[in-house]
């Protein structure tokens, strides 16, 4: 009889929350599909955000580019004579052969300096390491005279940040500046010293790392970022769950539609487990779809399955979880989303902040603050993620020495415990207690007392119904 008045009420309360969902389709479909895909997708592309990829193999052989090809006089080249005018050639004729062909615009970005220590201040670098200068030489030492046989010695100063790769379609940082400027340097010398012109040399770009060995290391080093911060960026794109479900709870209690139905013998059993599947299910594509891009972009060590579970265990969670957090702010059901989004939030970085925790610790903690879950299963796949080994659940991972299993246990047993305890929180705060009962009767069935015949002619009988006002600390008369 109570299976059958369960399901009853249960389909019918998943049917009205549907048909509350679907009067506001457009903004349900945003928060519920689109933005946690959309964002979901972007945290799985953002380690490519972090560095400009670079195009490694190779490449065929070409002419070393043209300086005044490459030089158009955006940039200031900056140059410093550190040989006070002597040698043959001279840097002074060195830089008038390079610069024999530029036109005016190119001729007003060159400088010169006083010595080659005077180059750096000239060319301050920002925090990405890159700086308004094409690049400075530095004249060290050459030849004082035909027969002498002192080395010719210039230094190319540029960027740090002139580190890209690109062998395919030639314009690598190194072959569009580094190499046409000290090639025309070296051309000016020979034909200065030998008065004879030089074929272009060709360069022939290659390298030894793949583009495959690049994902990966670029891949892992986001993954470290995950493990110390960025989980958090994580965890958010699942807590809209813990915003809406507390919402859309607490205001059937505000609109006293709550206490109505219990009235009419409403279930806590079918009026949880309804809100909790109705708005989960709403969730649940996202979930999905978030976590298999994770997979393949992000966690690829890890089994897709796993991955998928740590996942929607994150989401049941957090949404059974928020069933107790919400429970005593019945008339503010803003207030109840509210904080619960931002205790959830707290809790994951604090759990974030636990960062020697044992297993058992952490299994501890995550069945009193189910938010703290994620940052430790994820912390753990990371571990085996870094060292590009399969993530096994019974074994702890090399890093942090977290094993994943009792993490999961923890979190399928926040499941069901906190919808439960908050049922027990709400009979509490807000069912009609026998006045003589005390907490603990919240936690069990109530017997139906022997009542005495109802009076004849009587339509309503009120009986042993009160309500204690506690007096204001403020009020001198401190008796209730």
């Amino acid at each position: 009889m109570v299976g059958s008045l369960f399901r009853r009420q249960f389909t019918i309360l998943c049917w009205k929350n549907w048909v509350v969902l679907s009067k506001h389709s457009l903004l349900n479909i945003l928060r519920c599909l689109l933005l946690p895909i959309g964002y979901g997708v972007f945290l799985a592309v953002a380690q490519t955000f972090l560095v400009k990829p670079n195009n490694f193999g190779f490449a065929s052989p070409i002419s070393v580019y043209n300086f005044r090809d490459r030089f158009d006089g955006s940039l200031v080249l900056v140059w410093a004579d550190g040989t006070n005018g002597a040698g043959i050639p001279s840097a002074q004729k060195i830089m008038a052969r390079i610069t024999s062909n530029f036109t005016q615009n190119q001729l007003q970005a060159v400088k010169q300096v006083a010595t080659p220590a005077d180059i750096p201040s000239q060319c301050p670098q920002n925090f990405n390491m890159f700086s308004q200068c094409f690049a400075g030489i530095a004249f060290n030492s050459l030849p004082m005279n035909a027969t002498d046989t002192t080395p010719i010695n210039y230094t190319i100063i540029a960027d740090g940040g002139l580190a890209h790769i690109n062998v395919y379609s030639h314009t690598s940082d190194f072959e569009t500046r580094m190499l046409p400027l000290q090639w025309a340097l070296d051309q000016a010398i020979i034909e200065l010293k030998s008065g004879q012109g030089v074929p272009t040399p060709m360069e022939w770009p290659y390298n030894q790392e793949t583009n495959q060995q690049q994902a990966t290391n670029t891949r892992l080093s986001f993954i470290r970022g995950i493990r110390t911060l960025l989980v958090i960026a994580l965890f958010i794109c699942y807590i809209g769950i813990a915003y809406h479900l507390p919402g859309a709870f607490t205001n059937e209690r505000a609109n006293l539609l709550t206490s109505h139905m219990k009235a009419m013998g409403l279930l806590d059993t079918a009026r949880i487990i309804s809100w909790h599947i109705s708005i989960s299910l709403a969730y649940l594509p996202a979930w999905i779809v978030v976590s298999i891009v994770w997979h393949y972009r992000i966690f690829s060590g890890t089994n897709v399955g796993l991955v998928l579970i740590v996942h929607l265990l994150l989401g049941f969670s957090l949404a059974s979880w928020s069933f107790f957090i919400a429970a005593p702010f019945g008339k503010s059901p803003q207030f109840a989303a509210v904080a619960t989004t931002f205790l959830g939030i707290i809790f994951a970085i604090l759990a974030l902040t636990f960062s020697r925790a044992s297993t058992a610790a952490a299994t501890i903690f995550t069945l009193i603050f189910p938010p703290g879950y994620y940052v430790f299963a994820i912390r753990a796949i990371c571990g085996w993620e870094t060292h590009q080994i399969p993530t096994n659940i019974l074994k702890p991972d090399p890093d942090n020495n977290l094993t994943l299993l009792p993490l999961i246990i923890a979190a399928i047993v926040d499941v069901f415990l906190w919808p439960y305890i908050g049922v027990l929180l709400e009979r509490w705060l807000y069912d009609a207690k026998v006045p003589s009962a005390g907490f603990w009767s919240c936690c069990r069935r109530q017997k139906k007392a022997d009542l005495p015949p109802h009076p004849d002619g009587v339509a309503i009988s009120v009986k042993n119904l009160g309500k204690t006002f506690s007096p204001s600390i403020f009020h001198r008369e401190k008796r209730p």
